[in-house]
C-alpha cells in the first residue's frame, strides 16, 4: 500500500515556482530521504503532505496519506484535523515548549486523542505518562524527563521531538531537515532513532537532509529535487556521483566538502573493519 501519494501538485509564491510535482508515490514502511540544493522545494513538499500548506487553487491536484485525502484542488480535506493526528512532524527548530519539562512536551503528542477537559488542564493519565517515558527511553532521553526543555541541547531537544512523534502514534513521520543544526554525533543519534522507529514500528519516514551520506546510510530510497521538481526517485544504494552532479549541477563541487562529509559511525555499530572504510564517501557511493 502507498503511504504517500501526490498527483499534479503545483505551488507558486508570487512569480516564483516553489513546487511542481506531477506524481510521487511512497510505499508504506519505507524510510525515504528527500535531497536537493537549498531552494529545491524540500520543505514546501513536506508542508503540503502535512496539510500545513495548500497547492495553488485551480490545479486539479491531490495528496493522499494511506489512501485518505489530505487536500485536493487547493483545498484541505474536511477531515484534516483527524488526519493530522496520523502524521508526525519533526521540524528543524524542534518546536518544544521551553518552559515545560521534556516529559510534558512529549505528552503533547497524546492530545489528539485526549478529551477536551484533560487537554485544557494538561492532566495526563498514568498510562499516558508511562507511554511517554517509554518513548523517551527509546530515544535515550528518559533521564532528562523532568528537565525543562529550554535547558537541553539542540540534539537532546530533537530527540525529544522524535519521542513526541512516537507518542502521537503517527503512521507517517515527516522530518524536515531535523539534523541541519546539530553536531555530527547528535545528528547520527537522531537519524538512527528515526530509522529504529521505521524498522520497529513500520512507520513510514520521509526525511529531508543536506548531508548525502546520512541519506545513503540510513534510508531505503531517495527522492531528488531541484527547482521545485522531482528529478529522480531511486534506491539509496544507487545514489552515485553522476546522479549527485545532475541534482546539484554547478553547486556540486562547492557543496562536496560540507554536505558529502561522511556520517559518523561508532566502532560498536560497524559490522566489520571493512565497514569503517566506507567512511570515505566517494568510495561508498561508487562501489
Amino acid at each position: 500500500m502507498k503511504a504517500i501519494e501526490l498527483n499534479n501538485i503545483r505551488k507558486t509564491f508570487g512569480a516564483r515556482l516553489a513546487l511542481d510535482v506531477e506524481t510521487l508515490a511512497i510505499d508504506g514502511g519505507r524510510m525515504v530521504a528527500v535531497i536537493g540544493p537549498s531552494g529545491a522545494g524540500k520543505s514546501t513538499l513536506m508542508r503540503h503532505i502535512s496539510g500545513l500548506v495548500t497547492s495553488d487553487r485551480g490545479t486539479r491536484g491531490s495528496i493522499r496519506v494511506h489512501d485518505e485525502l489530505i487536500q485536493s484542488n487547493g483545498r484541505l480535506s474536511r477531515s484534516i484535523r483527524r488526519l493530522r493526528a496520523e502524521i508526525g512532524v519533526v521540524f528543524q527548530q524542534f518546536n518544544l515548549v521551553g518552559r515545560l519539562t521534556l516529559l510534558q512536551n512529549v505528552l503533547i503528542g497524546t492530545l489528539s486523542r485526549t478529551p477536551f477537559y484533560r487537554r485544557w488542564s494538561r492532566s495526563f493519565t498514568h498510562a499516558e505518562k508511562c507511554e511517554a517515558m517509554r518513548a523517551l527511553d527509546f530515544v535515550g532521553m528518559s533521564e532528562f524527563a523532568a528537565q525543562r526543555a529550554s535547558t537541553l541541547s539542540g540534539g537532546q531537544q530533537q530527540r525529544g521531538a522524535v519521542a513526541r512523534a512516537i507518542v502521537q502514534r503517527a503512521r507517517v513521520v515527516l522530518a524536515d531537515e531535523p539534523i541541519a543544526s546539530l553536531d555530527p554525533e547528535s545528528a547520527r543519534v537522531v537519524m538512527q532513532r528515526l530509522r529504529d522507529m521505521n524498522q520497529s514500528d513500520g512507520v513510514t519516514v520521509l526525511v529531508s537532509v543536506h548531508q548525502i551520506d546520512y541519506a545513503s546510510r540510513y534510508c531505503d530510497d531517495v527522492v531528488a529535487m531541484r527547482d521545485g521538481r522531482i528529478l529522480d526517485v531511486c534506491p539509496a544504494d544507487r545514489l552515485d556521483l553522476d546522479k549527485l552532479k545532475a541534482i546539484y549541477g554547478e553547486r556540486f563541487e562547492a557543496m562536496q566538502a560540507e554536505y558529502l562529509a561522511p556520517a559518523p559511525v561508532r566502532a560498536d555499530e560497524a559490522a566489520s573493519a571493512d565497514e569503517l572504510k566506507h567512511l570515505d564517501i566517494e568510495a561508498r557511493l561508487n562501489d
